[in-house]
């Protein structure tokens, strides 16, 4: 029986291939671990795989969340073949070939091919070979004896220029038969399909009697084009995010380019750096908060702190109340003469405890901003008591 296998189906260092022995095998940044993985949140011993009885468990080193197994985190959990582990940005990929086919080998296998295919989007052709003969090892399987060749990416030359290297047996240029599209061929199947904007893919199945492989193979080249056009819309929503990082605004943190907003993002840079208090007016859902972040990170006091308000969660009968949450003070308790805010006397320990919460938060913002959210919705008497914690 083959041995087990770890495959680096995602990262920096997609392709990699790892054999796992009967004993255990830590894996991390670290030099002295078994396996040496580097990409952005891996620790330098993150975790390690443990065999006993020909069965793999993953141990976590460095606690619940910082390992996934099939998009589940896991501190300790057995492991089975085509599992899919993720470890900070690297997905690794859980092979164990076994003789018996087990019930459900069949999804098990497409899941791993289509992960497989997956990764060699946007690999050079020089570089898919280790992919390819995992890919190779699991459709075996379910195509029956014979040999693939995938190629992903690159064009009819290319592909013929490397079956003519793997001494593939054809009646003709296979320049020619792969120009003229995938016709029935005596000796092989072929499919040929474009994925993204403008790339395409090539599978050819050699085989003696290609009509018995011939739904099984239609199913792997469905497989394969989905991953790869799944890919495809990922590598593009990297790109249109980075894009739009880049048009967002490193001093306001606001992204636009019409007209209006622009106009807006001039007014905030004017008032910005004055001491007044403004007004920010539109309807739920346009970004008040955000323009209040955006005057607070552009005016004098952005080193200090920036508390927002919600002013929708006080009613005027709360203020009227024992318990003031503005000034977290009772309404009847003795304020000390050299601060506003502090209170002397309470009548349970969980007010004073309130109290001091409360009078805490506003003296943290002490020369900060604070955002009022919702104030004009709220009546005049509240309205009135806003700028009172903070005028100290």
């Amino acid at each position: 029986m083959s041995p087990a296998l770890l495959l680096v189906v995602r990262g920096p260092e997609t392709g990699l291939r790892f054999e796992l022995d009967s004993g255990r095998v830590r894996i991390g940044t670290h030099e002295s671990v078994d396996i040496v993985l580097a990409g952005e949140g891996i620790a330098p011993r993150h975790c390690e795989i443990q065999c006993s009885d020909g069965k793999f468990k993953l141990f976590s080193l460095t606690g619940s969340s910082s390992c996934f197994i099939n998009g589940v985190p896991a501190a300790e959990a057995m492991i089975d073949d085509g599992d899919r582990i993720r470890i900070g940005e690297i997905d690794l990929l859980f092979r164990q070939p076994q003789e018996d086919r087990a019930p459900g080998q069949s999804l098990i296998a497409a899941c791993s091919l289509f992960y497989l295919f997956r990764a060699m989007h946007g690999l050079d052709l020089d570089d898919q070979a280790p992919l390819e003969a995992q890919i190779r090892e699991i459709a075996s399987g379910e195509l029956g004896p014979g040999q693939l060749d995938i190629f992903i990416g690159g064009t009819y030359a290319d592909w013929a220029q490397r079956l003519d290297a793997r001494l593939r047996e054809t009646d003709s240029a296979w320049l020619s038969i792969l120009a003229n599209g995938p016709a029935l061929h005596p000796k092989a199947l072929i499919q040929i399909f474009s994925f993204g904007a403008n790339h395409a893919a090539c599978l050819i199945w050699h085989c003696d009697s290609p009509a018995e492989a011939e739904a099984s193979f239609a199913a792997l080249a469905a497989i394969a084009a989905g991953a790869l056009d799944t890919a495809s819309e990922i590598t593009n929503l990297e790109i249109r995010t980075t894009l739009a990082e880049e048009q967002v605004s490193s001093r306001t943190g606001i992204l636009g380019s019409s007209a209006s907003t622009q106009t807006l993002l001039r007014q905030i840079e004017k008032v910005a750096p004055r001491e007044t208090t403004v007004l920010i007016q539109g309807e739920s859902g346009t970004g008040k908060e955000l323009v209040a972040r955006a005057l607070h990170r552009l005016s004098p006091r952005n080193s200090r702190p920036f508390v927002a308000l919600n002013c929708a969660a006080i009613t005027e009968t709360l203020l009227e109340t024992k318990k003031d949450p503005l000034r977290g003070r009772q309404n009847n308790a003795r304020v000390s003469s050299n601060s506003p805010l502090a209170v002397r006397s309470f009548s349970t320990k969980s007010e004073r405890w309130h109290c001091r919460f409360r009078r805490k938060c506003f003296e943290s913002c002490s020369k900060g901003n604070v955002s009022a959210l919702a104030a004009a919705r709220q009546s005049h008497s509240i309205s009135a008591l806003l700028p009172l914690p903070i005028e100290t």
